[in-house]
């Protein structure tokens, strides 16, 4: 008898399912509130992707997903591009969109990796601004 996603999530499973998490992640919710806000660019830009592949995934476009899931991923493992404020990801029909205003080495390296990752035909950096630094 199939089930739907409501009925699954009874208040015991949530409360179960929350001392699990608690026992193995023993985090406050303010801890992870206060996580949440201080990375709350990266949440959003996170969430952002996760609306847009939902919506690809149930168009039937995978391949986009995938592409995208592994850019991100690299660029958050790599310690110059991991927290970099303004830098915007998304690709479409094989090509990597890049955007946002960011440094000159943030940029350039967000380039060669989307350039090597599996997936891309084509990068458009074109809305990819570096921020002019004064010199002193």
């Amino acid at each position: 008898m199939p089930t739907s996603i409501g009925a699954s999530l009874s208040p015991t499973s949530t409360s179960a399912m929350w001392t699990f998490l608690k026992r193995f992640l023993p985090i406050s919710g303010s801890a992870l509130a206060l996580w949440a806000w201080r990375n709350r660019d990266e949440v959003l830009e996170w969430a952002g992707f996760g609306v847009r592949a939902t919506q690809k995934l149930i168009a039937g476009d995978k391949a986009d997903v995938a592409t995208e899931a592994r850019i991100r991923a690299a660029l958050n493992g790599d310690r110059r591009t991991r927290h970099a404020p303004g830098l915007r990801l998304e690709v479409r029909d094989g090509v990597a969109y890049l955007g946002g205003v960011v440094d000159e080495d943030v940029r350039d390296v967000a380039v060669a990796i989307a350039k090597r990752t599996t997936g891309v035909e084509r990068i458009d950096d074109e809305a990819l601004e570096e921020v002019r630094r004064r010199r002193r």
